[in-house]
């Protein structure tokens, strides 16, 4: 038996519908158009990631993690052959198992974060559809599951550099010992001066809202406009994540005028021990960025640096104490840094692999209790998609839209 984390706790305090913006579970979920499926290879492939990885065969309730005796149902791939409907009726399959699925609270404490089902629209015609809640592991973790199942559907021999999470979890907690002091100097020194007022218009306020419905406001930025943004960071040696991170918030301060906003930043980087597991591997950092209007654009990204820099030279500070001592100081702050700024880009969100033995992505949708914008970025095709996630009954699609304009033409104003 293991313990969960605070992050895994707040994803289950989450989804009670008492908390505001909470009555959801932090999930993702995924369609992919695909052809011809080998269904034995599938269901074989899918089943033996439940037998590499024991978080997948674990229940995650009372803040213990408990392996389950035997494999959950959900191990089994969901088969549904509807090719002798007419395209009216398929058509009306799919957004019914669309709209029950895609916001839906797997059942995590019977050993339900993750299920997989192949929707049949003709013999070569067919829809993969996956989804998977954080509590089992955060973005990298799903990542790992899907190029993985492509691999064992390839080969079914395929092995993988899978070592014990929990390990390598105390590892990473030893390490966080070690600078624990630093850590507490950086934020007493550091958090007198964090921005967390946040004006940002709303259709409701967030503690009258539970059980929202997400939307997403997307974009994508062309392969060759990424690579120079990619080479801009390294001449302004900051992580190019970071110079995202500026870009983003740039785009929010225009709008909400505000003197600046604290940024929650999930990491998801890992060693190369933990590259291929299933795990909550995140450390997540309150960043600010101020709004600054005297200073150049190359101030403000030094000014970032500065603060990211100092950030980085610690981990696994627990992100609720930085919290409590926020509310503490701010006690009519109606939510401590609720924007969730969250890249991944050391690895595709789909590779070549699994696009070659199953298909592309065809609709991603997620959501997260407690949050008001998760701010997404991923590298998909070669090219960078900006994804961000909002309650739609907090937020019009017309506020969302003009941030995510704002933040591709920073983008774009930052390569030159």
């Amino acid at each position: 038996m293991g313990i969960m984390n605070d992050l895994q706790c707040g994803y289950l305090i989450g989804r009670n519908s008492g908390m505001p913006l909470g009555g959801v579970s932090c999930h993702a979920y995924f369609e992919f158009e695909c052809g011809k499926i080998d269904v034995s290879k599938l269901s074989s492939a899918w089943e033996k990631l439940f037998h590499i990885h024991k978080e997948l065969r674990s229940r995650y309730c009372d803040g213990s993690v408990i392996e389950c005796d035997g494999l959950p149902p959900n191990s089994k791939v969901e088969y549904y052959n509807i090719s002798d409907s007419s395209k009216e009726e398929q058509d009306k399959f799919v957004a019914r198992f669309r709209e029950k699925r895609s916001h839906r609270m797997l059942d995590v404490e019977n050993g339900q974060c993750t299920a997989i089902a192949l929707i049949q629209l003709g013999e070569e015609k067919n829809i993969l559809v996956f989804d998977w809640d954080l509590i089992a592991g955060d973005v990298r973790s799903f990542l790992n599951i899907l190029e993985q199942l492509a691999c064992l559907y390839e080969n079914e021999k395929s092995e993988f550099n899978i070592v014990d999470s929990e390990n390598l979890l105390l590892k990473r907690k030893e390490i966080a010992k070690t600078c624990r002091e630093l850590a507490k100097s950086i934020i007493e020194e550091d958090a007198e001066h964090y921005p967390v007022l946040v004006t940002l218009p709303m259709l409701n306020l967030p503690d009258k809202l539970s059980g929202c419905t997400y939307l997403a406001e997307d974009r994508w930025i062309e392969q060759k406009l990424w690579k120079r943004f990619q080479k801009k960071a390294k001449e302004y040696q900051i992580p190019t994540e970071i110079l995202l991170m500026y870009a983003f918030g740039s785009a929010f301060l225009d709008i909400t005028k505000d003197n600046g906003i604290l940024i929650n930043f999930p990491s998801f980087q890992r060693s190369g021990s933990e590259a291929e597991n299933v795990g909550d591997f995140t450390d997540i950092k309150l960043v600010p960025i101020y709004n600054e209007v005297a200073e150049s654009t190359s101030e403000r990204i030094n000014r970032l640096k500065k603060y990211y820099d100092r950030l980085s030279s610690f981990s696994g500070y627990p992100v609720t104490k930085i919290r409590k001592k926020l509310l503490k100081m701010h006690p009519d702050s109606t939510s401590i840094a609720p924007i969730v700024f969250s890249p991944m880009l050391d690895v595709p969100l789909v590779s070549d692999r699994f696009k070659k033995n199953f298909g592309k992505l065809a609709k991603m949708l997620s959501q997260t209790p407690q949050v008001w914008l998760d701010v997404q970025s991923f590298v998909l095709d070669g090219m960078l998609y900006l994804s961000i996630v909002y309650p739609q009954e907090m937020f019009s699609q017309r506020l969302v839209k003009k941030i995510a304009d704002g933040y591709e033409e920073n983008i774009k104003k930052l390569i030159g």
